[in-house]
């Protein structure tokens, strides 16, 4: 009797130990946590958001140049840019503005004056119109020195047109080292306007970054 029962009592725990036992899920098995598969939480892709911001200003300030396609596409696509002909007409009119006041300066200085005609200040607005569109050879995937070395020839091009126009050969005659220099010096305090414009742009667009993160933290 006792023999039986303790079969029986051995059968009955095989029993109960097989009918308890559940097979592990293949996801349990590989440590693979299903509740987080649902993708990223809303605060990784905010901080991912930053990051890609970040990135961006950084590109367009020109002190972390970008070294991959990828980053060039995400630049180009997180800033959308404006129409052509926009920025034509922009350019056109940023390029009318500098050279007439130039010009303006030049007049009071120079002595004699130059003669002032209705072909002079038409012949004047074209030049400064073409000048203001050599900008867009900065858009070019080209080293910014290559490129500059190609928008200073052509600008002093089109102002040697501008002198030619209105026939004053005496300028580029008898005076043209003259000339020259002053084309030098125009150029040169144009191109740190450009810079420190481009550079105070910058610091504000990261400021008001800044600004917006510490608004997220609080």
């Amino acid at each position: 009797m006792d023999a039986n029962t303790t079969t029986n009592a051995n059968d009955n725990d095989m029993t109960e130990l097989s009918t308890n036992e559940t097979p592990a899920k293949p996801d349990d098995a590989a440590g693979i946590d299903t509740a987080d598969t649902g993708g990223p939480t809303n605060s990784a892709m905010e901080i991912d958001s930053i990051h890609v911001r970040e990135q961006l200003l950084s590109q367009l300030s020109g002190l972390v140049p970008a070294t991959t396609a990828e980053s060039v596409a995400l630049a180009r696509a997180s800033s959308p840019r404006p129409s052509l002909l926009r920025v034509t007409i922009i350019n056109a009119m940023i390029g009318i503005g500098i050279g007439s006041f130039f010009f303006l300066v030049v007049e009071i200085l120079a002595q004699p004056t130059i003669p002032i005609t209705p072909l002079g200040v038409v012949s004047l607005f074209v030049m400064s119109a073409l000048i203001g569109e050599l900008t867009l050879l900065f858009d070019l995937q080209l080293p910014y020195w290559t490129i500059l070395l190609m928008h200073c020839p052509l600008t002093f091009a089109l102002v040697i047109g501008w002198i030619l126009a209105n026939r004053w050969f005496i300028v580029l005659s008898r005076h043209f080292a003259g000339f020259a220099a002053l084309f030098i010096g125009i150029y040169l305090l144009v191109w740190v306007g450009a810079v420190l414009h481009g550079w105070l742009l910058t610091e504000r667009l990261n400021r008001t970054l800044r600004q917006r993160n510490q608004q997220h933290d609080i």
